[in-house]
This record gives structure tokens, C-alpha cells and sequence, in this order.
């Protein structure tokens, strides 16, 4: 069965890409690749032993996405499209939040021409309000305290009043907390457009001076230390989770959110120290004062998932950190060509 992938050539599409093959499914690429390289493809290829199917096209225009949909016939799409933004104005943040709604409103639009209802969508933690050392579940209060978490709200909203209006539509919301790592060969990761891939990235960057160092905040955070509290979730874990999913919404009539996470709680000082540990190379950071209030303590409580879905992560903190080297060096040495 088909798989429509929007922004599948992208960090967490491309090893969801991966996983769907390996599942059995066919997945179809539908990205622009702005923010990705074209070269993408004969990696996937080479990870999985067949090329992907791939559109190159604008998730903005609704037709563009009507006409894959009705190329290809497929049983679901997983949406994983979206601008990159730094949020550093607010012009960017309305451009980040108009671009997340507006390209939501297109799938969902195309979807309802061509009369399919099975649709993921990848949400955030940041919807959540920050906890008191409680793990988030999934009816925890949704008070996002920043601009990328309010947007990642207002999808939720815009999906659930979408199903009030058509209770056909079977949507899971995946609630991805911090992602990292790669795929072990080296061969797929975050390209260097995006601006904001992650702490563990942060790491493999700075130790292999591909940044000149990491930013940390030691004050008023969560942990023992004084830095964030963390929930570490390796992608390929991430990508599993929405085969799990999609598996369950070809047989659930309801949809349903789930928290993607590990449920570890992990001090940032703690990930660093065991990222030099297992790479054996030093991470040059320094400290800062600010910290954004609200995100010192974001764990997640995967019950829910595990027993909907009966997935649980595999990957170890050890994983994490060799895989996401792995990468970044590939990248430096120009064995994976990122734009």
C-alpha cells in the first residue's frame, strides 16, 4: 500500500520514509526540497534497496497535492511538511504559525476532494505547560510557552474542529519531545538548512567544530545540575511510532494523540557528558544565563502509546550520541551531501 509522505525528503520523513519500507509499505515523497538535497533519494535507495516515489511540488497549492493524490491512490498521508523559521520578529512567527495552518488546510482540502480520510500529523511537547517533575500525558494541560508551541495548538485545534464537522476523518497526532540521532549508516540526517535541529546535533557540530560552541543554561533549570531536564527520543524511534500508528488507523475508526518520547529523563549536562563519554571527543560549551521559562522539565509519559499502539523506544542514550556523530561527520568530511 501507498504512503503519501509530505516533506519526506526532510529529517524525520526520511527515516519515516525508511521504517515504512521496512513494514512493507510504499511510501511517496511530496516535498519541495528547499530545505533538503535532491541527492536524498539514491541514499534512501541505497538504505532500503528500492527508490522511493517521489513529487517534487508545493504542499501550499492544493491542487499540486490533489493530483499526487489522485496519481497515486494512497491509503493515508503522514504530514510532516513545514517552513523553517528562526521566529527571531514577529513577521516570522506569523509567517511560521500562517505557513504551519495554511499548509495543514491545503492537505486536509486536497485529502477531502479526493475523498480520503487517514491522516497523521506531527506535533510538539511545547503544546504542553510545563510540569513540576511530573511526566506529560496526553491530557495534560496544552499551554505552549512559546510561539513554535502555540502553532503546534492551533494544528491541533484546526484538526479536531475538522473532525467535528466530518467524524469520517481518522487523525493521530504524534507529540514528538527531543529528537536526535541518525540513521547508522551515516547516510540520512538533518540537513545544514535546518536552523534548529536539536541539542544532540548541537553537540555533534561543536565537537567536530562545525559550530564553535554549545549554548547552555545552567540557571533555574530542572535538574540537580541547574540545566533542562530533557526527554531524549532517537528518530529512528520517532519513525516507528508513525508506522505503529498508521498500522492502527487502518484498523481504528476513532483517531487518537500520542506522546513520542523515551519517558527518560536527561539533564542537558548529563547528555553532554555522555556524549563525550561514548564519542570520546570534547564538547565545547559555554554557559548562559537566559532560559526560557517553562521548559525545564518536559518528559513524557508513554503509557498511552505503548499500550494503544504496543510501541516502545529501542534505542539506548549510548545510540543516540554514536548515531548523530556518525552523521555530522559524514557531513563534514562530504560523504553526505547537504545543501
Amino acid at each position: 500500500m501507498k504512503v503519501l509522505v509530505t516533506g519526506g525528503a526532510g529529517y524525520v520523513g526520511t527515516h519515516v520514509c525508511v521504517a515504512l519500507c521496512k513494514a512493507g509499505y510504499q511510501p511517496v515523497i511530496l516535498d519541495s526540497f528547499g530545505d533538503a538535497s535532491t541527492d536524498v533519494v539514491a541514499r534512501l535507495t541505497t538504505i532500503t534497496g528500492r527508490a522511493p516515489l517521489v513529487e517534487r511540488g508545493n504542499v501550499l497549492e492544493t491542487g499540486q497535492v490533489l493530483e499526487v493524490l489522485q496519481r497515486h491512490q494512497p491509503c493515508a498521508v503522514i504530514h510532516l511538511a513545514h517552513h523553517q523559521s528562526d521566529l527571531a520578529s514577529m513577521a516570522d512567527r506569523l509567517r511560521y504559525l500562517g505557513n504551519r495552518l495554511t499548509m495543514l488546510a491545503s492537505v486536509l482540502r486536497a485529502m477531502e476532494l479526493h475523498g480520503i480520510h487517514v491522516l497523521q500529523v506531527a506535533s510538539s511537547a511545547e503544546v504542553y505547560r510545563a510540569s513540576d517533575l511530573v511526566p506529560l500525558a496526553e491530557h495534560s494541560p496544552r499551554e505552549p510557552y512559546d510561539h513554535a508551541g502555540h502553532a503546534h495548538v492551533m494544528v491541533e485545534k484546526l484538526l479536531e474542529g475538522m473532525q467535528e464537522i466530518n467524524p469520517a476523518w481518522r487523525v493521530a497526532v504524534l507529540r514528538h519531545f527531543s529528537i536526535g540521532g541518525a540513521h547508522p549508516s551515516g547516510l540520512i540526517g538533518p540537513s545544514r538548512l535546518t536552523r534548529y535541529p536539536g541539542l544532540l546535533h548541537g553537540m555533534a557540530r561543536a565537537s567536530l567544530g562545525m559550530q564553535a560552541q554549545l549554548d547552555v543554561s545552567t540557571d533555574h533549570g530542572g535538574a540537580p545540575d541547574g540545566s533542562t531536564i530533557c526527554d531524549f527520543i532517537h528518530v529512528r524511534d520517532v519513525a516507528r511510532a508513525h508506522v505503529a500508528a498508521l498500522d492502527a488507523q487502518l484498523d481504528f475508526d476513532e483517531g487518537f494523540r500520542v506522546n513520542v518520547g523515551s519517558g527518560r529523563a536527561t539533564s542537558v549536562l548529563e547528555m553532554l557528558r555522555t556524549f563525550e563519554k561514548v564519542t570520546r571527543r570534547l564538547v565545547p560549551w559555554r554557559h548562559v544565563t537566559h532560559i526560557t521559562p517553562g521548559a525545564t522539565y518536559r518528559v513524557a509519559d508513554t503509557r498511552l502509546i505503548t499500550e494503544l499502539l504496543g510501541w516502545k523506544p529501542r534505542h539506548t542514550l549510548e545510540e543516540l550520541c554514536s548515531d548523530t556523530l556518525r552523521w555530522h561527520r559524514h557531513v563534514s568530511q562530504g560523504l553526505a551531501k547537504v545543501r
